[in-house]
């Protein structure tokens, strides 16, 4: 119990200085994309994402409580002038109001007299109560346009819009306070008349109440004001009662009709009874237009005004009536979290994770993961952040592996510095030391009067096998990472596997001086066909090289009076072999290692493993051995 607690302290230790420094890092990341969101830096960006998930909505239907009747640039070459005389729009509003809308709206100005008929257009007013025209209310520097004279104010709503940074609109001012009078207050178009529609359907505004509230029995409503601290947006105005506008996702989101078509019968008394229809110019040459970026259009800065507000009535009504989400965020509290828990989860990649490419894998998954619950959550009428906390986790995900990269590349580059460097040293040993005495050794003992020629042969023969080791030492030292050395060739891995085993038979076969056995042989049979090789990497490739080199190798230095070589490298029933057998004198088979090393029997179990294959050596009958490699 005490070596477990031991144990278990010293792993806690290790994970925390771990995270230490790793994720120092990490959270400093975490720590700037807060910083620079709390100061609007990713405001742009937000705004982007958020444009383009609400266009990624599934297409909604029209609504068709409410009627646009556009005037546009053919109504005007019919009327011959413009503005639109006071006239025509009150003989317009005359026949609309026969038909018994529940709400009217004017969505042009009328502050002075266009032509004939302003007093019948004020008759007009002052007979139809639901009928609403719209003025702009003073802000800052602007002074505004006055409603027509003569009109109640009970039938004004401004047209006031609030367009952010980037210019387009994302939200909708419903209410504004008078600056003149802090009892009352103006109200916009788009809440006059969903106000107006919702009162024939037995709903109302809660009176004195600082929240919009409609209420019908026991059944209430709220459209809660934007105003809660965001980082969604930071220092834009958040002033009067506002609301984000939750687009209806079709470019034209009711049913819109020219003063042509409707002075010609094309819109049936039933298709305005009870419902609210806007009066509004849709002409280009008027360029009566407000950018949008949240509606799938063509040109977003050319977004229709009047269509802006039919959007802005139809959220309202089908809040109340259909239950249709308003957008809202998180208290700026969770959105933090929220930032701070996907830069975590990034980090926990590279603690987790130790290939790069798993870690840059997971964090595509996770970042789609994260893109489609923002979807999700919008669908369901909350905005959650989705730019910084993708931020944070590619930025701690993919920066980590991009950290891990580097490092492998390091290590890989002192791991080839100490190999050549030790390669190198071995080098001049064994130039500097055993040649040279070898050297000197066969000289002296040809000087002998009567020297022992047996002995010089054997020093030769030692001498020789010196050299060639020299010699493939040589040609490690100077090699570039990736070749395939067999005996004092290099081969390049990127040949065709068959041609690379071909070389390696040819090469190894031709070394008689250093493996006698192989002058005993008389007949060879090679059979190499072409592998389907995609799968397997360079160094792949190379091993599966060295395995048949080291075959080949031991037939000869074991197979004593071998006759017969049997190579085999092919397909066999799906699978991938290469085989080596020979008819020398049997030997005991044992697994020998090598001190200090990798002997040939442990380097192929390694290989099988890689392969996911099955290595063996096996007695061949009558006598020899067989080594083969199977993989799938």
């Amino acid at each position: 119990m005490v070596k477990l607690r031991q144990r278990w302290r010293t792993v806690l230790s290790s994970e925390i200085r771990t995270w230490r420094t790793a994720g120092l890092i990490g959270l400093v990341v975490i720590l700037l994309v807060v910083v620079a969101r709390i100061s609007g830096g990713l405001q742009p960006l937000e705004w982007m994402a958020f444009d383009s998930l609400m266009r990624l909505r599934p297409v909604e239907t029209i609504d068709d409580r409410i009627l646009v009747i556009g005037i546009d640039d053919q109504d005007i070459q019919q009327l011959s002038t413009y503005p639109v005389p006071d006239q025509v729009l009150a003989d317009l509003i005359t026949t609309i109001a026969r038909s018994e809308p529940a709400a009217i709206g004017v969505d042009i100005f009328r502050d002075l007299p266009v032509g004939s008929g302003r007093n019948a257009l004020i008759d007009v007013f002052k007979r139809n109560s639901n009928t609403f025209v719209i003025n702009r209310v003073p802000t800052g520097e602007d002074i505004g346009i006055r409603h027509p004279d003569g009109v109640a104010i009970e039938q004004v709503g401004f047209s006031n819009v609030l367009p952010d940074a980037d210019g387009h609109l994302r939200r909708n001012l419903i209410v504004l306070p008078n600056s003149q009078d802090p009892n009352s207050y103006y109200s916009a178009l788009s809440f006059q008349l969903a106000q107006r529609y919702l009162a024939t359907q037995g709903y109302k505004p809660k009176e004195d109440s600082d929240i919009l509230e409609f209420v019908s029995g026991s059944k209430n409503v709220v459209i809660p004001n934007f105003d809660r601290a965001t980082g969604f947006y930071t220092n834009d105005d958040r002033g009067g009662y506002q609301i984000l506008l939750n687009f209806r996702n079709r470019e034209q989101p009711v049913r819109v009709v020219s003063l042509q078509e409707f002075n010609a019968g094309k819109v049936q008394p039933q298709e305005i009874r009870g419902k609210v229809v806007l009066i509004g110019m849709t002409a280009k040459s008027v360029k009566d237009f407000v950018s949008v970026g949240a509606v799938p259009t063509k040109l977003p800065s050319t977004y229709l005004g009047v269509l802006v507000q039919a959007h802005g009535v139809s959220q309202m009504i089908s809040t109340v009536l259909n239950d249709r989400p308003l957008l809202n965020t998180w208290a700026i509290g969770w959105e933090y979290f929220w930032i701070v828990v996907w830069g975590v989860l990034g980090l926990s990649f590279g603690r987790g994770l130790r290939s790069p490419w798993q870690i840059l894998l997971s964090t595509g998954i996770m970042s789609a993961v994260l893109i489609v619950l923002c979807y999700v959550a919008l669908l369901q009428g909350w905005w959650i952040p989705l730019i910084p906390a993708a931020i944070v986790l590619v930025l701690n995900g993919a920066g980590l592996a991009t950290a891990l990269f580097y490092r492998d590349r390091q290590e890989m580059e002192t791991q080839e510095a100490i190999r050549q460097h030790t390669v190198g040293q071995v080098f001049n040993i064994i130039h500097n030391g055993p040649l040279q005495q070898l050297a000197r050794l066969i000289r002296e003992e040809k000087d002998q009067t009567q020297p022992d020629t047996t002995l010089i042969d054997e020093l030769l023969t030692l001498n020789q096998s010196l050299r060639t080791l020299e010699a493939k030492i040589d040609f490690v030292a100077h090699q570039r990472t990736g070749e395939i050395v067999i005996g004092s060739e290099i081969i390049d891995p990127s040949y065709p596997l068959d041609e690379l085993l071909t070389l390696v038979c040819d090469v190894t076969l031709r070394r008689q001086q250093d493996f006698p056995h192989f002058a005993t042989i008389q007949h060879q049979v090679i059979d190499i066909y072409s592998f389907d090789d995609r799968t397997l990497s360079s160094e792949q490739k190379g091993s599966l090289c060295y395995f048949l080199e080291e075959a080949l190798c031991n037939v000869g230095k074991h197979a004593i009076a071998a006759t017969q070589l049997w190579v085999f490298c092919g397909k066999e029933q799906n699978y991938s072999v290469i085989r080596v057998t020979d008819n020398g004198e049997t030997q005991r088979l044992t697994r020998r290692r090598k001190a200090g090393g990798i002997g040939g029997t442990e380097f192929a179990e390694k290989l099988e493993k890689q392969l996911g294959g099955r290595f063996r050596r096996s007695l061949n009958r009558p006598q020899g051995v067989i080594c083969e490699l199977i993989w799938k």
